[in-house]
C-alpha cells in the first residue's frame, strides 16, 4: 500500500517536481543563467522534507478530529503559472533596494516575536499583512518581482491566520501553531536570496519563481476575516468559509 504523503511533504514533492521539469526550459531561456536558482530551489525543498515529515506527523491527531493545522496551511501547486508565462517586471533590484526589503521583513520578525510569545496570531498576521501589502506596492514602484519573499510572507500569514481558528476548536493545538509559526518567522529574510537570483532571469523574460510558487489567499481570507469575523472557519481544503 502506497503511503499518504502529508500536506506540507506533498506541498514539497510537488515543488521539486515541478522546478525539475522547469529547469531545462528556463535555463534555455536564459543561456543558462538560471541552472543555479533551479538546483538550489530542488536541493533546499528536498532538504525541508524531514521538517515537513515531523510538522504532518505532529499534526494528524488534530487533523483526525477535524482541525485542520498544517493540512490546511499548504496549498496545491496544480494552479502555478505555465512555465511559458513571462514575467510583469523585469528590473533587478539594486542593493539599496534589497536593503529596504530587508529592513521591512527584520522589522516584522522583531515585532513578531514578542507577539507569538504571548500567543497573539492575530497580531501576527496583522503585522504579515502589512509588511505584505508594503512589499506589493515596492514591487510595482521598483518594477521588480520578489515572488519567493511574496511568498514566504502569504505562508507565514496563512499560518498565523488560521492558528487562531484552530485554538478557538482546541486550546491544546497552540503548542503546534507556535512551533509551525514560529519557524516560518525565523526562515522569513531568507527569500530574498531566491529574488536576487531570479531577477537577472526576469530581466531576459524568464518567469523563474515568478510562474513557480502558488498564489496562497491570505490577503483575501484576511481581508474576509475582517469584514465577517462570526462567520469564518478553517476547513479541510485550506479555504475559509
Amino acid at each position: 500500500m502506497t503511503k499518504q504523503l502529508g500536506h506540507f511533504e506533498l506541498h514539497l514533492v510537488e515543488a521539486m517536481a515541478i522546478n525539475s521539469q522547469r529547469q531545462a526550459f528556463y535555463g534555455q531561456k536564459t543561456q543558462g543563467k538560471s541552472k543555479w536558482l533551479s538546483w538550489l530551489l530542488i536541493w533546499s525543498e528536498r532538504m525541508t522534507l524531514a521538517l515537513a515529515r515531523y510538522f504532518d506527523k505532529s499534526a494528524r491527531p488534530f487533523n483526525e478530529r477535524g482541525i485542520a493545522v498544517v493540512e490546511a496551511d499548504f496549498v496545491s501547486m496544480a494552479d502555478i503559472k505555465p512555465v511559458e508565462t513571462a514575467p510583469i517586471y523585469q528590473g533587478i533590484a539594486t542593493a539599496a533596494q534589497r536593503k529596504q526589503v530587508l529592513m521591512w521583513l527584520k522589522q516584522l520578525q522583531k515585532q513578531a516575536k514578542p507577539a507569538l510569545k504571548q500567543g497573539n496570531y492575530q497580531q501576527v498576521a496583522d503585522l504579515t499583512a502589512q509588511t505584505l501589502q508594503q512589499l506589493h506596492d515596492y514591487e510595482q514602484q521598483t518594477a521588480c518581482h520578489y515572488a519567493m519573499t511574496i511568498h514566504l510572507l502569504e505562508s507565514l500569514g496563512f499560518a498565523a491566520l488560521h492558528a487562531v481558528q484552530y485554538i478557538e476548536q482546541d486550546a491544546q493545538v497552540e503548542s503546534l501553531c507556535r512551533r509551525l509559526v514560529a519557524i516560518q518567522v525565523l526562515l522569513l529574510t531568507g527569500g530574498i536570496f531566491y529574488d536576487r537570483l531570479a531577477q537577472p532571469c526576469h530581466a531576459q523574460g524568464a518567469g523563474i519563481l515568478f510562474n513557480d510558487v502558488p498564489v496562497i489567499p491570505f490577503l483575501t481570507e484576511y481581508h474576509a476575516l475582517k469584514s465577517h469575523p462570526s462567520t469564518l472557519v478553517v476547513d479541510h481544503s485550506g479555504l475559509l468559509n
